[in-house]
């Protein structure tokens, strides 16, 4: 971004411009870390809307860096449920949900600390939502309260090598996810043993999503997603959490 030279500035206009300057430089040495955290701050939200003042807040902290705690915040509105809003603040994360659901709070409190080892475990039977199963509680539940019976881990997140976020013409939202030799073959066996059937994705206790394998995978795995990018970004986070595990504890 550039802009025209001046020709003649008048004196009181370059002092001006000089002033402001120097008050920006001072702000970027002084503040930088400030402004970078308040830019986070923004981006870490699914929305860009601030929660109403009736709504109800707990407030977490996990070891690590900024971006650390904006994939532990995704988490962190997964296990508590839909409609579930959270904010990176400095060093804690602020969860918050609505009056009606207050009482997710104290079980997401319940949980803590969550370990974020993540496992890609087939799934063995699903039953319909229930009332009583939420995120973390054995058997393991998605955010719909959908009940999983899961066989043994095929694969660890600590053999994941990258995690990107992108959308092409065919697939829409998708992660495309990669491993290292180990885990590759892991999930090449994987895959190839459960064609046509669930691969859940589990953190926490959490099933994060459970795509059904439509072929062997050979190179790079997929998690589509269709326009459900809020979802894909949670397990995009899952991921990157699990490469390097880390504990988020209540503040």
């Amino acid at each position: 971004m550039t802009e025209p030279p001046w020709t003649e500035p008048a004196p009181p206009r370059h002092h001006l411009g000089l002033v402001v300057a120097l008050v920006v430089c001072l702000l970027l040495v002084v503040g930088g870390a400030g402004l970078s955290g308040y830019l986070l701050y923004h981006a870490s939200r699914d929305d860009d809307r601030a929660w109403p003042a009736s709504w109800h807040t707990a407030a977490f902290t996990v070891s690590g860096d900024d971006s650390t705690r904006v994939d532990a915040g995704k988490l962190l509105a997964l296990l508590a449920g839909t409609g579930t809003r959270y904010e990176v603040h400095g060093d804690r994360i602020i969860v918050a949900v609505p009056p009606a659901r207050a009482a997710a709070l104290p079980r997401l409190r319940a949980l803590m600390p969550v370990r974020t080892e993540l496992s890609v475990r087939p799934v063995l039977d699903v039953t319909s939502p229930s009332p009583g199963c939420t995120p973390g509680d054995p058997p393991a539940c998605d955010r719909s309260g959908q009940r999983y019976r899961l066989g043994p881990p095929v694969l660890s997140g600590r053999e994941v090598t990258d995690v990107h976020t992108g959308t092409d013409s065919d697939a829409g939202w998708s992660v495309t996810v990669r491993f290292s030799a180990a885990g590759q073959q892991a999930i090449s066996d994987a895959t190839s043993r459960y064609t046509g059937r669930q691969l859940a994705i589990v953190m926490a206790g959490a099933v994060l999503s459970a795509p059904e394998v439509s072929a062997p995978v050979s190179g790079a795995l997929q998690v589509a997603g269709g326009a459900d990018v809020g979802q894909l970004r949670r397990v995009a986070a899952a991921f990157r959490l699990g490469q390097h595990p880390v504990t988020i504890r209540v503040a």
